[in-house]
Protein backbone atom coordinates (compact mmCIF):
# COMPACT_ATOMS: atom_id res chain seq x y z
CA UNK A 1 0.00 0.00 0.00
CA UNK A 2 1.49 3.68 -0.86
CA UNK A 3 2.48 5.00 2.56
CA UNK A 4 1.87 9.27 1.09
CA UNK A 5 -1.23 10.83 2.78
CA UNK A 6 -0.99 14.95 3.34
CA UNK A 7 -4.03 16.37 6.01
CA UNK A 8 -3.99 20.21 5.59
CA UNK A 9 -7.01 20.33 7.30
CA UNK A 10 -6.18 22.09 10.51
CA UNK A 11 -5.38 25.78 8.25
CA UNK A 12 -8.59 25.50 6.48
CA UNK A 13 -11.14 23.41 8.18
CA UNK A 14 -13.50 26.37 9.66
CA UNK A 15 -13.13 28.31 6.09
CA UNK A 16 -16.60 27.19 4.61
CA UNK A 17 -16.01 30.65 1.89
CA UNK A 18 -13.84 28.14 -0.39
CA UNK A 19 -14.57 24.74 -1.86
CA UNK A 20 -12.76 22.13 0.44
CA UNK A 21 -11.37 19.53 -1.93
CA UNK A 22 -9.82 16.16 -0.62
CA UNK A 23 -7.72 14.69 -3.42
CA UNK A 24 -7.48 10.71 -3.80
CA UNK A 25 -5.18 8.87 -6.47
CA UNK A 26 -2.73 6.03 -6.10
CA UNK A 27 -0.34 7.67 -7.71
CA UNK A 28 2.01 10.29 -5.86
CA UNK A 29 3.06 11.63 -8.74
CA UNK A 30 -0.31 12.60 -10.26
CA UNK A 31 -1.24 13.81 -6.74
CA UNK A 32 1.24 16.59 -6.99
CA UNK A 33 0.06 17.55 -10.38
CA UNK A 34 -3.98 17.55 -9.11
CA UNK A 35 -2.98 19.55 -6.54
CA UNK A 36 -1.04 22.20 -8.57
CA UNK A 37 -3.86 22.59 -10.67
CA UNK A 38 -6.24 22.94 -8.07
CA UNK A 39 -4.00 25.68 -6.44
CA UNK A 40 -4.87 27.88 -9.97
CA UNK A 41 -9.02 27.96 -9.08
CA UNK A 42 -10.09 30.49 -7.39
CA UNK A 43 -12.07 29.42 -4.67
CA UNK A 44 -10.89 26.25 -3.92
CA UNK A 45 -8.63 24.74 -1.17
CA UNK A 46 -6.97 21.42 -1.01
CA UNK A 47 -7.52 20.03 2.26
CA UNK A 48 -6.01 16.71 2.18
CA UNK A 49 -4.22 14.44 -0.12
CA UNK A 50 -5.16 10.31 -0.28
CA UNK A 51 -3.30 7.34 -1.29
CA UNK A 52 -6.18 4.96 -1.75
CA UNK A 53 -10.24 4.81 -1.16
CA UNK A 54 -9.50 3.50 2.73
CA UNK A 55 -7.92 6.91 3.20
CA UNK A 56 -10.21 8.56 1.36
CA UNK A 57 -12.91 7.70 3.31
CA UNK A 58 -10.94 7.90 6.95
CA UNK A 59 -9.64 11.20 6.22
CA UNK A 60 -13.41 12.87 4.76
CA UNK A 61 -15.07 11.23 8.06
CA UNK A 62 -12.24 13.85 10.05
CA UNK A 63 -12.24 16.61 7.64
CA UNK A 64 -15.81 16.93 6.27
CA UNK A 65 -14.56 17.98 2.10
CA UNK A 66 -17.23 19.68 -0.16
CA UNK A 67 -15.92 17.61 -2.91
CA UNK A 68 -14.00 14.21 -2.91
CA UNK A 69 -12.00 14.20 -6.54
CA UNK A 70 -10.98 10.39 -6.85
CA UNK A 71 -9.34 8.27 -9.18
CA UNK A 72 -11.80 5.30 -10.09
CA UNK A 73 -8.95 2.43 -10.91
CA UNK A 74 -6.90 2.02 -7.42
CA UNK A 75 -6.03 -1.20 -5.67
CA UNK A 76 -8.14 -2.77 -2.91
CA UNK A 77 -11.18 0.19 -3.67
CA UNK A 78 -11.98 1.62 -6.78
CA UNK A 79 -13.64 5.44 -6.36
CA UNK A 80 -16.53 4.38 -7.60
CA UNK A 81 -17.09 2.58 -4.38
CA UNK A 82 -15.14 5.43 -2.63
CA UNK A 83 -18.45 7.26 -3.87
CA UNK A 84 -21.19 4.84 -2.95
CA UNK A 85 -19.64 4.67 0.47
CA UNK A 86 -19.49 8.46 0.88
CA UNK A 87 -23.37 8.86 -0.71
CA UNK A 88 -24.22 6.40 2.67
CA UNK A 89 -22.77 9.06 5.39
CA UNK A 90 -24.91 12.44 6.75
CA UNK A 91 -24.19 15.13 4.29
CA UNK A 92 -21.92 13.18 2.49
CA UNK A 93 -19.57 15.20 0.10
CA UNK A 94 -20.09 15.60 -3.84
CA UNK A 95 -17.76 13.53 -5.91
CA UNK A 96 -15.91 13.70 -9.08
CA UNK A 97 -14.50 10.39 -10.72
CA UNK A 98 -11.28 10.64 -12.45
CA UNK A 99 -10.48 8.14 -14.90
CA UNK A 100 -8.29 7.12 -18.20
CA UNK A 101 -11.23 5.37 -19.76
CA UNK A 102 -13.86 6.98 -21.45
CA UNK A 103 -16.36 4.04 -21.41
CA UNK A 104 -16.02 4.17 -17.44
CA UNK A 105 -16.74 7.58 -17.54
CA UNK A 106 -19.85 7.63 -19.01
CA UNK A 107 -21.31 4.36 -16.93
CA UNK A 108 -20.22 6.07 -13.95
CA UNK A 109 -22.72 9.65 -14.35
CA UNK A 110 -25.68 8.57 -12.35
CA UNK A 111 -24.60 6.38 -9.91
CA UNK A 112 -24.96 6.89 -6.88
CA UNK A 113 -23.14 9.12 -4.97
CA UNK A 114 -21.15 10.22 -8.02
CA UNK A 115 -21.58 13.82 -9.65
CA UNK A 116 -19.36 13.62 -12.61
CA UNK A 117 -16.77 11.91 -14.00
CA UNK A 118 -13.52 13.30 -15.71
CA UNK A 119 -11.07 11.68 -18.19
CA UNK A 120 -7.79 12.46 -16.87
CA UNK A 121 -6.68 13.87 -19.59
CA UNK A 122 -9.57 16.68 -19.55
CA UNK A 123 -8.60 18.07 -16.12
CA UNK A 124 -6.88 20.74 -17.13
CA UNK A 125 -9.49 22.10 -19.34
CA UNK A 126 -12.81 20.81 -17.77
CA UNK A 127 -12.14 21.00 -13.93
CA UNK A 128 -13.02 24.47 -13.39
CA UNK A 129 -16.21 24.45 -15.23
CA UNK A 130 -17.10 21.22 -13.44
CA UNK A 131 -16.48 22.48 -10.21
CA UNK A 132 -18.33 25.83 -11.20
CA UNK A 133 -21.49 24.03 -11.91
CA UNK A 134 -21.25 21.64 -8.35
CA UNK A 135 -20.51 24.80 -6.15
CA UNK A 136 -22.01 28.16 -8.38
CA UNK A 137 -21.96 30.55 -5.48
CA UNK A 138 -18.27 29.79 -4.33
CA UNK A 139 -16.70 29.58 -7.63
CA UNK A 140 -17.41 32.83 -9.92
CA UNK A 141 -15.54 34.38 -12.71
CA UNK A 142 -12.49 33.23 -14.25
CA UNK A 143 -8.89 31.99 -13.03
CA UNK A 144 -5.58 31.26 -14.51
CA UNK A 145 -6.52 28.09 -16.47
CA UNK A 146 -9.46 30.16 -18.69
CA UNK A 147 -8.08 33.88 -18.87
Amino acid sequence: MNSFRENRSDEVVGDHSKCRVLLVDDSAVFLKALDRLCSTIPGVVVVGLAASGADALEQAARIHPDLVLTDFAMPWMHGLQVAQCLAARPQPPRVVLMTADDDVSQAAVGVDGVDDCLAKSDLTSALENVLKRLFPNRLVGGSATTQ
